[in-house]
């Protein structure tokens, strides 16, 4: 896991220049090495995090045998192993950055439909002056760029490429009101700053001469319309979930660091944990979990039990609720834009304390509830993006009506037959996957910390997805077929609990102990910006603070507002 920056056009002497300054601004992503390669019509800079063939020689950008590539990578080729035997190329090291530019050597463009990975890269073409950039399936790792007429920058953050001053930092506002009136974060290309773009997940770019083409290259739709299960026994099904699992698991913990994991009391927590503990060697392996000291929200109980008999030590880290206005300060920085509130600063928790404790990689559960249908919406019919709330998270009534008149809700595209997909479909490339792993990739990168899903990888992502709805979801029971393969492992309480959203005591901290400080966060938000309509939003922070405080969503919206104006 690492950063990576270029500029193609421009003069070369003002380029290394920004470059130096984007490379020291996104260093947390890559502490360990900072490397840059100079030619009069393109610089490339990388920050590297050491995870495979930890030796200098891997050091990036890396140029190729033939001195004709230059090749600046962030992510794991988890499969490099396998493409290293059928690629004949003079290596020079044991780690897959060496490995994808053999591959793009070989196959060009379609290198990327032999990957299995989390990845974004950029591979600069210096005969024929060309930039070739890419993403993986889902969007795992990130990868912003920005145009102008004579120059392309890109970067792993927003904040590397704000730097350069090659754009302004005008917030994009049908960003912000999609986000403000039904909480959709920035989708496909769009980002929250008017002038920064993000790759599209499964995506590819091409920039030369000035022109740029971005293409899709991995077509989700058509490799579902190959899986035929109408003749496949139950057994069987389990049985090809848990060997592909499985087999992705062993990927990601290919690693020369120390390994950790992360623990919620959830199922997926659980069913990573019982596939994992037999390949892992407890010196060498630690587990994390958050907590609040509210016995209402936390699942230290819950974790306990699952890890109960296990010689891996369990780190549980505390967020305090005195501690939570800096420490919203400083996550807002490596964020960049909006985040998920207090959940998101516990969670961020768990990567500071695995990197105080030297563990560098961790693998989480994310990935399970959009692969086979997890979330309480998919079985009450309703269109919700946000699972566990019972009542209106935003309030529409409280924003600019200029504003307002920006937004428009994504609604699931009607591309299967099934209802339950287009929800899913939605969620994994519209909506909630592509929140989730934004905000996460942030706070793991924000302590050096490389985050794996092995729930994420794109061959188990499509078995489950493509299976029938009535193996996701039986009598309101989500994530069926997963419960039958956890029940080989645990006993049926913990393989037929419900699912818990990740919850802190947010409600309850904003409108008593940090209620001053929302206030201030707040006023900051009306004086600095025109998103808000002052007299609707004091008044429903009144309700909220005195009457009403059983839903925060729309009260840490106008928070981070205000986060984000400190920020500018």
């Amino acid at each position: 896991m690492c950063g990576i920056a270029g500029i193609i056009g421009g003069n070369v002497k003002e380029n290394e220049f920004k470059l130096d300054l984007m490379l020291n601004i996104q260093n947390h992503r890559g502490p360990d090495y900072t490397g840059k390669y100079i030619e009069n019509d393109f610089v490339l800079g990388h920050n590297r995090l050491s995870i495979i063939d930890l030796n200098p020689q891997s050091n990036q950008p890396m140029v190729s045998a033939c001195g004709k590539y230059i090749i600046v990578f962030n992510g794991e080729i988890y499969n490099y192993k396998e493409l290293k035997e059928i690629l004949i190329y003079p290596y020079k090291t044991n780690g897959d950055t060496e490995v994808l530019l053999a591959a793009y050597i070989k196959w060009g463009e379609n290198c990327l439909e032999y990957l299995n990975g989390m990845f974004a890269f950029g591979i600069y073409d210096i005969g024929k002056k060309q930039l070739f950039a890419a993403r993986d399936r889902f969007g795992v790792k990130p990868l912003f760029f920005a145009q102008t007429k004579d120059q392309f920058v890109f970067a792993s953050e927003i904040k590397t490429i704000l730097s350069t001053e090659i754009v302004n930092r005008n917030w994009n506002e049908k960003t912000w009101a999609n986000y403000l009136a039904f909480g959709q974060y920035a989708e496909l290309s769009n980002t929250f700053y008017q002038n920064i773009f993000q790759l599209p997940a499964s995506s590819k770019l091409i920039y030369k001469e000035g022109k740029l083409q971005i293409d899709k290259y991995y077509n989700f739709e058509e490799k579902i319309s190959n899986y035929d299960w109408s003749n496949v026994g139950l057994n069987e099904v389990k049985g090809k979930l848990l060997e592909t699992l499985e087999s992705s698991i062993k990927y990601r913990l290919i690693a020369d660091v120390k390994k950790g994991f992360n623990m919620s009391g959830g199922m997926d927590s659980t069913l990573l944990f019982e596939l994992i503990k037999k390949e892992l060697n407890p010196d060498l392996t630690e587990a994390f979990t958050f907590y609040t000291n509210n016995i209402n929200y936390d699942e230290l109980n819950w974790v306990n039990q699952i890890l109960k008999g296990s010689k891996i030590p369990l780190n549980k880290c505390l967020l305090d609720v005195n501690e939570v206005p800096d420490f919203a300060e400083k996550i807002q920085y490596y964020q960049d834009e909006p985040y998920s509130g207090i959940a998101t600063l516990a969670y961020a928790k768990t990567f500071e304390k695995a990197r105080e404790n030297g563990v560098v990689v961790v693998l989480d559960g994310s990935g399970m509830d959009e692969l086979v249908g997890g979330y309480d919406y998919y079985s009450n019919n309703t269109n919700n993006i946000i699972q566990g709330l019972t009542s209106e998270p935003f309030r529409i009534n409280a924003l600019n009506k200029e504003l307002l008149k920006l937004a428009s809700k994504t609604k699931p595209e009607k591309i299967f037959k099934s209802k339950l997909q287009n929800l899913q479909f939605r969620d994994i490339f519209r909506t909630k996957l592509p929140r989730d792993l934004r905000m996460t990739d942030r706070i793991s990168m924000a302590f050096g910390v490389e985050m794996r899903e092995p729930f994420l990888d794109h061959r188990l992502v499509e078995i489950g997805f493509s299976l029938p709805d009535e193996l996701k979801i039986q009598q309101n029971q989500t994530k069926w077929i997963m419960r039958q393969v956890l029940k080989g492992y645990v006993n049926k309480s913990i393989a037929e609990a419900p699912k818990r959203p990740i919850q802190t005591p947010q409600r309850e901290w904003l409108s008593n102990e940090l209620k001053l400080w929302v206030m201030d966060m707040i006023k900051i938000a009306i004086d600095k910006t025109n998103l808000l309509d002052k007299k609707e939003v004091l008044k429903e922070v009144d309700n909220f603070m005195k009457n009403d405080n059983s839903n925060s969503f729309y009260i840490w919206q106008w928070v981070n507002i205000g986060l984000m104006c400190n920020k500018i």
